[in-house]
């Protein structure tokens, strides 16, 4: 049986893959989203399969969480659902529907795989559609397809890849982007709504899993109870959440891992493992190896230069320097004034910091750091 592919689609929600454990969520008022993922992460790793028991606490300690689960095997899918939420499947022998009765209860079902397709949350999202490779998104529905013939109304989107293209900003919000061209590369829409993942697991989002990984870089930083390496300033364990106050702060040095993501016009991300190049024509700059240094395309408005801009990983930094550009680069720190970039000047971005290109915003979420 050929793997599924997992598509998104735009909306009111969130799109969460793990392993084979694929979820769409609608979090009631004044619940933290990266807490429900992160418990969808835990879930996950508590058992094979689908795991009940996680799930059903999560319901319990979330009131009016509406909750789409659905855990592929070998040869059997379970799907789980409580509140609002819906899971579709449709198959060679039936189409059904799973949803609660009870708006207090939970449902679930056990169904033979493969599948032409099976739907969590809304169906009727529209056509703007991405592929999920592993993390958490913004969605209104997800659909998993083994037999894409059957839904050409699916089309898929390209809105970047991690080492591709993004597409100039729509000028109105949620418009479609423009349709793919031969020969672009499909969308690998991969980020992670604050958090990480625990245990031994890699922090979320896995963007280019597929590929070759990027030769180390040590840095000195410190270790939880648990023995998780963290940020030298980090208040609490990225993987498992405990507190570093009472760890002793003796730094040592380990492999840096991915200190977050950079998201390009609410559209693209891409994991910052690495150093990247931005412009109409990046790859004009020798270093870009599409290893340790990596390009990230924009619009082909001429304002912006070939080679406009680069985001350099210093340590524990993320830093954006201007390399020459036209029309400069711009920077806002959270709770701070924008101010034009010096060329050649290497600025650390603090978590939730917006970098300004042309018509592109770029914005950063760390892994570590509040």
């Amino acid at each position: 049986m050929s793997a599924p592919a997992v598509r998104v689609g735009a909306g009111n929600g969130v799109a969460v893959r793990v392993k084979d454990l694929i979820a769409w969520f609608v979090p009631p008022p004044g619940t933290e989203t990266a807490g429900l993922v992160r418990s969808l992460v835990l879930a996950e790793d508590a058992a094979s399969g689908l795991p009940l028991g996680p799930l059903t606490e999560l319901r319990r300690s979330t009131p009016g969480l509406s909750l789409a689960v659905v855990s592929l095997g070998l040869e059997f899918g379970q799907a789980w659902v409580c509140g609002d939420a819906v899971v579709t499947i449709d198959g060679p022998d039936d189409r059904s529907e799973v949803r609660v009765r009870d708006a207090t209860g939970v449902a679930q079902r056990t169904f033979p795989l493969p599948r032409y397709a099976v739907r969590l949350g809304e169906v009727g999202v529209g056509d703007t559609w991405s592929h999920l490779i592993e993390g958490a998104v913004p969605a209104g529905g997800i659909a998993i397809v083994w037999d894409p013939s059957r839904h050409p109304q699916m089309p898929v989107r390209p809105v970047g890849t991690a080492h591709g293209r993004v597409e100039s900003p729509s000028p109105l919000e949620g418009a479609i982007p423009a349709p793919a061209q031969p020969g672009r590369p499909r969308a690998e829409v991969v980020s992670l709504l604050g958090g990480q993942a625990t245990g031994t697991r890699a922090p979320l989002p896995l963007a280019g899993a597929e590929e070759e990984s990027v030769d180390q870089i040590e840095v000195p930083g410190l270790r939880c109870a648990r023995g998780h390496f963290n940020h030298p300033h980090a208040a609490n364990c990225a993987w498992c959440g405990l507190g570093m106050i009472q760890v002793s702060h003796v730094l040592v040095k380990r492999p840096r891992p991915s200190l977050g993501v950079l998201v390009v016009d609410g559209r693209a991300t891409f994991t910052l493992d690495a150093d990247y190049v931005l412009g109409r024509m990046p790859h004009v700059v020798p270093e870009v190896d599409g290893r340790r240094v990596r390009e990230i395309v924009l619009s082909a408005d001429r304002a912006i230069s070939r080679a406009h801009a680069a985001i350099r990983l210093v340590e524990w930094d993320v830093c954006v320097e201007d390399l020459g550009s036209g029309i400069g680069t711009w920077i806002q720190q959270p709770g701070q004034m924008p101010f034009q970039l010096p060329p050649g000047q290497r600025v650390p971005l603090a978590p939730g910091a917006t970098v300004h290109i042309g018509p592109h915003r770029l914005t950063f979420h760390s892994h570590f750091l509040r």
